[in-house]
């Protein structure tokens, strides 16, 4: 028999009353990797000052609580922070985002932060802010939330068990009547003739589902040279990017609110494999191939890894030039999937 998942608001006088579970939580996603402001190994005692402390944030009005609960087990909580400087009243904080590891994958999380957006703006919050490790699960879970990717701080953090992170920052702003601004329409208003653009304005963040064609349409315009050249398509070109971007390993570079590039990240054992990087042929030349690749190698060293891998068609001779200039050794030539390819790795310092 399965039980419903309530998501629900902790009151003041309940809060302390639930420390010792919530410590039982806040230990086990520090045991788990998360980076959440504690190192490891973290004890229970500490755990529960803490929530004692988030208890009497609740009881005078600086911040909100709210759990996910299944029966009697708490499997995840978020705080909104309300109680910030007076020339802010119209912005919340979002913070510790916890899931049990006993519930992961269920959709607890996107739960959670849906919730957030609807008591913020009952407190009259317009503005959401956030910080996660860049990489995380989290990172991913909010910008499918629809959280806007701010920028990137290299080395903000230590990992809970040693090692230093980036951490990225996201930012929701939300309607009068609390549902979020759309950006993605915002973005095309402002490419309508006669609009203002900004210039410069590009970031990386993760792929979402709706980006899918867009990003097919890149990639099919970049790839389409090769095909002759080849005698069939080139196998990004036969890609599922929907559910590559569902998947949390496709990352996209957005300029003015456009898709201008995008790269496919995996795990390749000690390393990072770059899958896929194009950049789209009305972009070509801005550096934006090299800002991609750049965001790679910040990732390697926020997973505490050691290289880059990627490879490319034998007959993709540009590349094989360009991966050799930029620092990559070729590692072998294989034939596999009815393509030669050529694969290659580049070490990276700690």
């Amino acid at each position: 028999m399965t039980t419903e998942t309530r998501i629900r608001i902790v009151g003041a006088d309940e809060a302390p009353s639930l420390a010792g579970p919530l410590a039982e939580l806040l230990m086990d996603c520090v045991d788990g990797g998360a980076s959440v402001s504690f190192m490891t190994p973290l004890d229970k005692p500490k755990a529960e000052r803490f929530w004692m402390k988030v208890a009497a944030g609740v009881a005078n009005g600086d911040r909100i609580l709210l759990i996910a609960e299944s029966g009697n087990r708490i499997m995840g909580t978020v705080q909104v922070v309300i109680g910030l400087p007076e020339n802010q009243p119209h912005r919340a904080d979002v913070s510790k985002l916890l899931v049990h590891r006993d519930f992961r994958r269920l959709g607890v999380g996107a739960r959670l932060m849906a919730e957030v957006d609807k008591v913020a703006a009952q407190a009259g919050r317009t503005l959401l802010v956030l910080d996660t490790a860049t990489g995380s699960d989290g990172e991913r879970l909010y910008a499918r939330s629809g959280w806007i990717r701010a920028g990137v701080i290299p080395g903000y953090a230590l990992k809970p068990h040693g090692g230093a992170t980036d951490t990225t920052f996201f930012y929701k702003q939300l309607s009068a009547d609390g549902t979020p601004v759309d950006h993605a329409k915002n973005a095309a208003a402002s490419h309508a003739p006669g609009a203002a653009q900004q210039r410069g304005a590009h970031a990386i963040e993760p792929a979402r589902p709706a980006d899918a064609a867009a990003i097919k349409a890149l990639v099919d315009g970049a790839y389409s040279m090769y095909i002759e050249r080849m005698g069939k398509l080139p196998a990004p070109m036969k890609a599922d990017y929907a559910a590559l971007a569902a998947s949390g390993d496709l990352y996209v570079l957005r300029a003015h609110g456009v898709i201008a590039g995008a790269i496919l990240l995996t795990q390749d054992r000690n390393a990072l494999k770059v899958n896929n990087l194009v950049v789209g042929q009305a972009d070509q030349g801005k550096g934006y191939g090299r800002e991609l690749m750049l965001f790679a190698e910040r990732m390697v060293r926020s997973r505490n890894l050691r290289a880059l891998t990627l490879y490319t068609n034998a007959l993709m001779h540009e590349n094989i030039a360009l991966y050799q200039k930029i620092g990559f050794v070729v590692t072998d030539r294989v034939s596999e999937h009815g393509f030669d390819r050529v694969y290659f790795r580049k070490q990276l310092a700690p």
